[in-house]
C-alpha cells in the first residue's frame, strides 16, 4: 500500500514537473506578450495537477516505466511451523519418504516464490521512502506553522488599530474602488523597516509602518494590498504551499511556488497603475524602489510582501512603466491544460517487488 502510495506521487509529480518546465520555457520566452493575470491561472492550474491522481488514467500505448520495490529484510515467522510438533508422538510422526516429499515440495515452491516461503513480514525501499517522505513533510509543516504564529504573535505585540480618521477614511475610499465588500483590518506597526505586507489566513490583516506618509504614497500601498486581499492571494499561497510540502523533492514545484509569488505581486502593479499615465507609474515605481531598498522583511508563507530579486525587480518595473495591451492568454491556459492531461495520460510509472536476495531451504542430513 505504501509503495503505490509513493509511486502515486512521484508520478504526479513527474507529470506536473514536466508541466511547469514546458509552461515556464514559454512564459519566461514571452511574458511581455501575456499579463500576470494569465501567468497566475497558468500557475494556479499547474498548483491543482499537484494533487491529482493522473496514474489512475492512462492510454494503451502508454509510456510505462517500472520502478523496483527491493525488499530490504525478511523477518521469519517460525511459530506457525513449530505449532504442535511438540505434542507429536512417535506413533504419529509421518514417515521418512513423506518428510522427504514435503521438504521437496516446500523447495520447490521457494525457488517460484523467493523470499515468501517462511517470512512473516517484509520491510521494503517503499516502506523507507515513505518514512522519509513524510517526516519530512512533517517537518516543514511544523517549520511554517511555527512561523506563520510567531509572525502574528508579532505582529500582535507590536502593533496597533489605525486610530487616524482621515487614514481611515482613505481605507474606506480605497476598499470601495476595489470592490471589497468587507473592508479588511488595518494595522500600523511600529517597526518601519520591515515595510507594508498582508497575511491572515482566516481574515486579511494589512500591516502598515506606523510613520507619516504622503498621501499619494498611502494610496498606491493601500490599493496594492487590497487588490492583494481582492484576489485571495494568501489562500493561493496556502495551496501552492501544500503543493510544495507534498512535493518537497521535486525543484520545479519550488520554481512555481516561486513563480506564483512574483506573478501576484506584479499582477497587483498592472491593476494599480491600469490606465494611469507615465507621471503616475513613476511615482508609483518610486514608492516601491524605496520599499524594496529599506526593507528588512523576508516575506513569510502566508503573507503578501515585497520579492527581492534583481532579475524580478527588472522584470516589474519594466511591467509598471511599458506596460501595455496584453494578451488575455485565453489559448496558452488552454494549451498547457491539454498538455499536462496528455502527459498524464501518457506517462505511467509502476512498481514491483525485487527480491534482494533468495531463500532455499537448507536439508541436513544427519544420518
Amino acid at each position: 500500500m505504501k509503495g503505490e502510495f509513493m509511486i502515486g506521487v512521484l508520478n504526479t509529480s513527474v507529470v506536473t514537473g514536466l508541466s511547469i518546465l514546458a509552461a515556464g520555457i514559454i512564459l519566461r520566452a514571452s511574458w511581455r506578450s501575456y499579463s500576470a493575470k494569465c501567468r497566475k491561472k497558468i500557475w494556479i492550474f499547474l498548483a491543482f495537477c499537484l494533487f491529482l491522481p493522473f496514474y489512475l488514467v492512462s492510454f494503451s500505448g502508454a509510456y510505462t516505466a517500472e520502478i523496483p520495490n527491493v525488499v530490504l529484510q525478511e523477518f521469519e515467522n517460525r511459530a506457525a511451523d513449530g505449532e504442535g510438533e511438540q505434542e507429536m508422538t512417535d506413533s504419529e510422526a509421518p514417515s521418512t519418504q513423506n518428510q522427504e516429499q514435503q521438504m521437496q515440495t516446500a523447495s520447490d515452491l521457494s525457488a517460484q516464490m523467493p523470499g515468501q516461503g517462511n517470512s512473516g513480514a517484509e520491510l521494503t525501499a517503499a516502506d523507507v521512502c515513505f518514512a522519509v517522505w513524510l517526516c519530512i513533510c512533517i517537518l516543514f509543516t511544523v517549520y511554517y506553522v511555527i512561523g506563520y504564529w510567531n509572525m502574528r504573535s508579532k505582529i500582535r505585540r507590536q502593533s496597533s488599530e489605525c486610530e487616524d480618521e482621515h487614514t481611515r477614511q482613505i481605507i474606506r475610499e480605497i476598499a470601495a474602488e476595489c470592490g471589497l465588500k468587507n473592508i479588511p483590518e488595518v494595522r500600523m506597526r511600529e517597526d518601519s523597516d520591515e515595510g507594508p505586507f498582508t497575511t491572515g489566513i482566516l481574515k486579511n490583516v494589512i500591516i502598515l509602518p506606523a510613520e507619516t506618509l504622503y498621501e499619494k504614497d498611502l494610496r498606491f500601498i493601500l490599493k496594492h494590498e487590497m487588490i492583494h486581499c481582492r484576489n485571495h492571494d494568501i489562500s493561493w499561497r496556502l495551496l501552492f504551499l501544500a503543493g510544495n510540502i507534498i512535493h518537497w523533492f521535486n525543484p520545479l514545484v519550488w520554481y512555481l511556488r516561486r513563480a506564483m509569488e512574483q506573478d501576484m505581486e506584479i499582477a497587483c502593479d498592472e491593476e494599480v497603475v491600469n490606465k494611469a499615465s507615465r507621471e503616475k507609474r513613476m511615482e508609483y515605481s518610486d514608492v516601491i524602489l524605496s520599499w524594496v531598498e529599506r526593507s528588512k522583511y523576508r516575506g513569510n508563507a502566508v503573507s503578501t510582501g515585497y520579492v527581492k530579486g534583481v532579475g524580478f525587480l527588472k522584470r516589474r518595473f519594466d511591467s509598471i512603466l511599458n506596460g501595455g495591451k496584453k494578451k488575455n492568454g485565453l489559448l496558452l491556459v488552454g494549451g498547457i491544460f491539454l498538455f499536462a492531461l496528455f502527459l498524464g495520460c501518457m506517462i505511467r510509472l509502476q512498481g514491483g517487488k525485487v527480491y534482494a536476495e533468495k531463500k532455499y531451504p537448507l536439508t541436513l542430513d544427519m544420518r
